[in-house]
């Protein structure tokens, strides 16, 4: 694939727009009743810190945003899910994870590392990757590379640049 994604390369918000985005985030997060922590993982590649957020208890599922979207895409979903262990991240270069220059490589390439690098941060062999538009094809890139890591694939609406 050599589609282009828009690199976000901005340093991090200011401090206080952090803050204003995670009260909004906790907001939502309540209006379906929803309990999540979130924490910062350093991913291994590529080499800076992701934002995940994380719910319920179970089998483990990484649900991964749309460009231009972030975690809390997911809130609507959230309450379905509690018998799985959901991890929410926010993909390099969205939401309160790290700036990212998605150039240099193919999305593919991308895809693989950054969710090879997720599962490892979160000391997983293996969980479902669910994901919508660039979320989903990120799950279908990383399941036809490493198969044995994808327990399965959810792919919701149409995968990116199909």
């Amino acid at each position: 694939m050599t589609a282009t994604l828009r690199p976000h390369t901005a340093p991090h918000p200011h401090p206080d727009a952090a803050l204003a985005y995670e009260h909004a985030e906790r907001q939502l997060l309540g209006e379906y009743a929803v309990e999540a922590r979130s924490r910062r993982l350093p991913l291994a590649d590529p080499g800076l810190t992701a934002r995940v957020m994380e719910t319920g208890a179970g089998e483990p599922i990484l649900l991964l945003h749309g460009s231009g979207m972030s975690a809390p895409t997911w809130a609507p979903m959230l309450p379905h899910l509690q018998d799985r262990r959901v991890h929410a991240f926010d993909l390099p270069g969205f939401g309160l994870s790290d700036p990212h220059d998605y150039a240099g490589r193919s999305l593919r390439r991308h895809a693989v590392a950054q969710i090879s690098s997720m599962l490892d941060a979160l000391e997983l062999d293996r969980a479902t990757v669910a994901g919508t538009s660039l979320g989903a094809m990120w799950a279908l890139c990383m399941a036809l590379e490493r198969p044995e890591r994808v327990r399965s694939v959810v792919g919701l609406g149409i995968p990116a640049v199909s």
